[in-house]
């Protein structure tokens, strides 16, 4: 039950993890991709919002691909805070700025076989703290891993039989790029990029919002308000009566589609984890599942330079 309750709380990993890329490139430059990644998808989020609005009038913002596109931009400025935040902590502040009260006898023994080199006492062989931005910088990255691909595939299933880039108008059909397709492709480009990790008992955040999509979904239908039904896939979740059943199944199997993208996550994630122990196997110390505790001195990965910084964490799992 420990292991349950720290993984769905978001506990028990270290900052380095939030603040620092997988691959050994430079801190600067991954900030400056953070920072790159954010301008981006949060200038198209608010581009989205204002055209659509305009466009189509407030209902739009009930479309499941916007509103999952709003969490993906909020994503994307957490994760800069939290890049920016362990940057300015490790180079500013002590190390031990980092730890929290509470001890760790699964880890301890570990750290302990580094202690002189990171310059940290037996009482302080701990877990570092996780503040709430990055807990909520690691829940967003787990919704929007999951949620993206579904999107993408419910919208295409919905827009099976139409030509949706026949617009004549450039930017609808790059708005419909970015909802559908882009999003996909930015999230699974940060999975490969970050040192976040994926368990799989954190499928169950993707599938509440899910779960919560639906309900309102299903308030939304019965509303009935002027405009809002073409918003609500209402040719696949049509709630009336004589449609209720083939809704639910939809519901279900999307909410089951969910679990799945999210498991095909995780085997990314370590996939992603295999190329890096693969890369850097000789250069720190590592557990069963992928921890590096400590970088061997005077050692240095031929392929992506991991080993130059002494204080060079990484949680892979």
């Amino acid at each position: 039950m420990g292991y349950v309750r720290n993984v769905l709380c978001l506990v028990n990993v270290y900052p380095e993890v939030f603040g620092r890329p997988q691959w050994q490139f430079s801190q600067v430059l991954y900030i400056y991709y953070r920072y790159l990644f954010a301008f981006y998808v949060i200038g198209w989020d608010v581009f989205i919002t204002i055209r659509g609005s305009y466009q189509y009038g407030g209902w739009y913002q009930i479309d499941l691909k916007v509103w999952t596109f709003h969490l993906l931009a909020l994503y994307a400025f957490i994760s800069v805070v939290t890049a920016l935040v362990h940057w300015v902590r490790v180079a500013k502040w002590r190390y031990e700025d980092f730890l929290r009260k509470d001890s760790s006898p699964a880890i301890d023994s570990v750290l302990n076989t580094s202690q002189n080199s990171l310059g940290i006492t037996a009482d302080q062989s701990i877990y570092p703290s996780n503040p709430w931005y990055f807990k909520l910088d690691w829940l967003l990255f787990n919704l929007n891993i999951s949620l993206h691909p579904i999107v993408t595939i419910l919208f295409w299933i919905h827009a099976r039989n139409d030509n949706v880039f026949s617009s004549d108008d450039k930017s609808d059909i790059l708005a419909v790029a970015h909802l559908t397709i882009v999003n996909t492709a930015l999230i699974v480009l940060d999975l490969f990029i970050r040192r976040i990790p994926v368990y799989i008992l954190q499928a169950a955040y993707p599938m509440t919002v899910w779960i919560i999509y639906i309900i309102v979904n299903v308030i939304v239908h019965f509303a009935n308000a002027p405009g809002s039904q073409e918003f609500i896939y209402s040719d696949l979740f049509n709630w009336s009566a004589d449609n209720v059943a083939p809704s639910i199944s939809f519901a279900v199997a999307f909410l089951f589609g969910i679990l799945l993208v999210h498991l095909l996550a995780y085997f990314l994630f370590k996939f992603r984890t295999a190329l890096f122990l693969r890369c850097c196997k000789d250069v720190g110390y590592y557990d069963s599942s992928g921890v590096s505790l400590e970088m061997s001195s005077g050692l240095c990965c031929s392929v992506c330079g991991r080993g130059q910084d002494s204080h060079n964490f990484v949680f892979n799992t």
